[in-house]
């Protein structure tokens, strides 16, 4: 299996929470303008390394799965780190073209 198969097979594990809070924080930077782009986007890095935590601490043994197949447990964090918060930049772009 490739690299971005199995990045896209932790991904999916915490997508849904991932996903409702970017619509969420989403609808309130429309709401409230561009002006509050920081502190929501703060409230997502927060809210995104919560997430991150718990899926770190409950799975620790899942990590051994990836790392037996190239990829180690910081590489595989911080691609996530990225993708979700590239379809939070995505979706910002999105809602505003659509407002």
């Amino acid at each position: 299996m490739n690299k971005i198969g199995l990045i896209l097979r932790f991904y999916l594990k915490m997508s849904l929470p991932n996903f409702i809070i970017s619509i969420y924080l989403t609808n309130r930077i429309v709401f409230f303008g561009m002006d509050s782009f920081g502190v929501f986007t703060a409230s997502k890095i927060i809210s995104l390394c919560v997430l991150l935590f718990f899926i770190d601490q409950r799975g620790k043994k899942q990590y051994t799965y990836f790392s037996n197949l190239g990829l180690s447990r910081i590489k595989l964090l911080t691609y996530v780190i990225i993708i979700d918060l590239l379809f939070f930049i995505l979706l910002l772009i999105l809602s505003f073209k659509l407002w």
